[in-house]
C-alpha cells in the first residue's frame, strides 16, 4: 500500500460532524487508485453520534479521549502505507492531492 492518510477526530457537535464528513468525502474523491491507500480514522472518544461511511479504504479505530497527539500515534501504529499523510478532521484534500504527492516522491 502506497499511502496511509491519518485523521484523528473528536466530534462534539453537528458542525464538526459535517466538516468531518466533508474530510472523508475529499478522500473518496481522490483521483489516485483507491486500492493503493487507506484512510486511518482514529475516533478519539467523540461524544457526538456519527455515521462513518463504510468505504473499503477506511480503517476506523475507536479509543477513549486521549487527545490529538495520542490519536495520531495510534494512527501511525495501525497504518500500513509506505507514505503517511496527515489530514485534520476539519480539512479537505484537493482531488489530485495523493496523485501529486506520489509524483513528488517518484522524482
Amino acid at each position: 500500500m502506497r499511502f496511509s492518510v491519518i485523521t484523528p477526530v473528536y466530534v462534539a457537535d453537528e458542525n464538526r460532524k459535517q466538516k468531518f464528513l466533508a474530510c472523508i468525502e475529499s478522500i473518496k474523491n481522490q483521483t489516485y487508485d483507491h486500492s493503493d491507500f487507506e484512510h486511518v480514522i482514529v475516533n478519539d472518544g467523540s461524544p457526538y453520534p456519527m455515521d462513518i461511511p463504510k468505504y473499503p479504504w477506511i480503517k476506523l479505530i475507536d479509543q477513549p479521549n486521549l487527545q490529538r497527539l495520542t490519536a495520531y500515534n495510534t494512527g501511525f501504529k495501525n497504518a500500513k502505507g509506505e507514505i503517511f499523510c496527515l489530514l485534520d478532521s476539519d480539512d479537505e484534500y484537493k482531488p489530485n492531492y495523493l496523485e501529486e504527492i506520489d509524483k513528488a516522491f517518484k522524482k
